[in-house]
């Protein structure tokens, strides 16, 4: 059974994610959370706070490698935030609001405060979408 996630915004009728995977599990954040996309050796003329991706939600498997490391900038947090992600696999996707899922129960109780909020089926992917807000100014949720 679908429950439709109703519009914040009368007249809003998608979003546009970055997607992106870790261990196989695939992620998108809401473009209009992410002021830049970097690669990591580009931050060289700023400082940055950032974290990786995988400290805040984390894997059973311990040794997680990136293999094409890249930063978003938060618009979350303090002004210079960045979170570390694998290359991303698509960006500026949209996604009709109406067609996505709310996280199933078991979940939503079980990962309280967490930054996942929702699920969509892209090109027959489950993906997990994160709010980038509660992705910086959160603690860190397991995902086993």
């Amino acid at each position: 059974m679908k429950t439709e996630i109703s519009s914040p915004e009368p007249g809003f009728e998608e979003i546009r994610i970055i997607i992106f995977n870790i261990m196989d599990i695939w992620f998108g954040i809401d473009m209009d959370q992410i002021s830049g996309i970097l690669q990591p050796d580009n931050n060289k003329d700023r400082n940055y706070d950032f974290f990786w991706f995988h400290e805040k939600l984390l894997f059973r498997k311990k040794n997680i490698k990136y293999k094409s490391p890249m930063m978003l900038l938060l618009k979350a947090g303090k002004f210079s935030t960045g979170v570390l992600i694998d290359q991303p696999d698509d960006i500026n996707v949209p996604i009709p609001v109406n067609t996505i899922y709310p996280l199933p129960y078991l979940i939503e109780i079980s990962a309280k405060n967490s930054p996942l909020w929702g699920v969509a089926i892209i090109d027959k992917k489950i993906v997990l979408l994160v709010d980038a807000d509660r992705l910086a100014a959160g603690k860190t949720i397991s995902l086993e």
